[in-house]
């Protein structure tokens, strides 16, 4: 929570790698879910862990790269 600037670092690499990136979350983290709609991702609804506990996924086919 000190260091600012490692999600668009580590997404900037990961499309790098891979311009198909996939990213799902739990509703109540509101922090990550504000990186990901910056990064211009798209929610593409819910899915369930194995444990069946909901997360919100979003999709990013490499369109757009996060500036630090």
């Amino acid at each position: 929570g000190e260091q600012r600037g490692i999600f668009p670092f580590v997404l900037n690499w990961c499309t790098a790698q891979c311009p198909n990136i996939r990213i799902d979350t739990h509703q109540d983290n509101a922090r990550m879910i504000h990186l990901i709609e910056q990064a211009h991702f798209t929610r593409c609804g819910i899915i369930y862990t194995r444990d069946n506990s909901p997360r919100i996924a979003y999709q990013n086919l490499g369109t757009s790269i996060v500036k630090d």
